[in-house]
């Protein structure tokens, strides 16, 4: 369960609050503090760039229902953001959908198999769930049945889709699209094993003018960096 943002916010009765995604008109910058309506994706440097120095910026982080962090971040004087996951988070279901709904391309059909090196049920922990989440902003994750009433769990993102299947010998990948997704998710969901599992509240983060980092320190496999979303200080 997603804890209390605004505690995490720490608001003040004389903050200059900007409510990221928000209907309303957003206040005049600079900000005291930025609070994302809706979980996110990505961190977007407007936010930095229309705070004043000591800021807080909050944000759910994730759009999965399983495996989204609150994340707060504290606005430095060099124009730079850091900070971390402070707990785990839940996203709103319906906004995985509306998501996937938006998107103008997305495979339905994975290509020949190969066994699977690392097994996808490591993704119903909500923290590994948030590490491919972070390496992958655009992807989703789902569960479905196949006709053999099988387990197919599926790494989706657009152009691109990973099915993982149980057979009678154990897990198949079968991907197609301009990604080979779970090529790429299980270096990842190995060096988190590796790492001891470590829990979302190890992630720090980074918003600077051109990209956004994420990583858990001590472990070089598990660091990810992208560009800033071009977004209005008033939207995510």
């Amino acid at each position: 369960m997603t804890p209390d943002i605004h505690q995490a916010l720490d608001l003040q009765e004389d903050d200059n609050l900007l409510e990221a995604g928000a209907a309303a008109p957003p206040n005049r910058p600079p900000y005291d503090k930025v609070l994302a309506t809706r979980p996110v994706r990505r961190l977007p440097y407007a936010w930095v760039a229309r705070s004043r120095p000591g800021a807080t910026l909050v944000a759910v982080l994730g759009t999965w229902s399983e495996g989204a962090g609150l994340a707060r971040l504290t606005v430095l004087p060099d124009g730079t953001a850091e900070g971390g996951i402070i707990a785990r988070a839940d996203a709103l279901p319906g906004d995985a959908a509306r998501y996937a709904r938006s998107q103008p391309y997305w495979i339905t059909f994975a290509g020949p198999g190969r066994p699977a090196r690392i097994t996808p049920t490591l993704l119903s922990d909500p923290a590994a769930a948030l590490l491919v989440q972070l390496a992958f902003p655009d992807a989703e994750y789902y569960v479905t049945v196949g006709e053999d009433l099988e387990s197919i769990h599926c790494l989706a993102a657009p152009g691109s889709l990973a099915e993982v299947r149980d057979d009678t010998y154990g897990w198949t990948a079968h991907q197609s699209g301009r990604r080979a997704l779970w090529d790429e998710a299980e270096p990842l969901l190995a060096a988190w094993q590796e790492a001891g599992r470590p829990g979302p509240t190890a992630v720090r983060l980074r918003i600077a003018p051109h990209t956004w980092t994420a990583w858990v320190p001590g472990h070089p496999a598990l660091r990810w960096e992208h560009r800033c979303p071009d977004a209005p200080p008033g939207e995510v």
